[in-house]
């Protein structure tokens, strides 16, 4: 489908990154991705084995991993919020392809942040696999920023996502599901 993704090219990128994840996963796990697919990765609910693959989804500041958390609450699902820890990592890596512009690579970035139809996005991030791509930028779909999509199981020697900070939270008050 991205014929001409071996053209892109890929360069290396250091910086820091967070994620908000619940507090009984580790900071760099990846797990849920194996089980469960997302936008950008394709998990055992849809997929045969041999097509599932892993991404650590990590955002290139903390207000974008708040909203990439938000999205995806419900009313019911609202006091999880209490137990979630905002990771910090220092990443350095050698071939991240910087996406963060889709529209110059003729993507259109509303393609790329479509909420129920995740099938363009998995399969550029199928071709960045096979380009052996370790991480790309893409736009977060809360429009607060960018995130950086991680392939752990293809990070290169010398390459690293390395925790540096935990914080945990407090983002649900018991009883606070009344209107404002």
């Amino acid at each position: 489908m991205y014929p001409a993704v071996s053209s892109w090219g890929c360069r290396a990128w250091e910086g820091k990154a967070w994620r908000l994840h619940a507090s009984r996963y580790e900071p760099d796990d990846p797990g849920g991705s194996y089980r469960i697919s997302g936008r950008y990765n394709r998990g055992k609910d849809y997929f045969e084995e041999n097509d599932v693959f892993p991404a650590l989804y990590l955002a290139t500041a903390p207000e974008v991993s708040l909203g990439e958390k938000q999205r995806h609450m419900t009313s019911g699902s609202l006091p999880q919020m209490r137990n979630q820890v905002l990771s910090e990592f220092q990443v350095s890596l050698q071939c991240v392809y910087d996406l963060s512009k889709p529209e110059e690579f003729g993507i259109d970035s509303e393609d790329l942040i479509e909420d129920r139809d995740y099938a363009l996005p998995q399969s550029l991030s199928a071709a960045l696999r096979d380009q052996r791509a370790e991480a790309f930028l893409v736009p977060s779909a809360t429009l607060l920023g960018v995130n950086l999509v991680v392939f752990p199981d293809l990070l290169r020697d010398g390459s690293s996502v390395e925790v540096l900070a935990n914080r945990k939270t407090r983002l649900y008050v018991e009883g606070s599901d009344r209107e404002l």
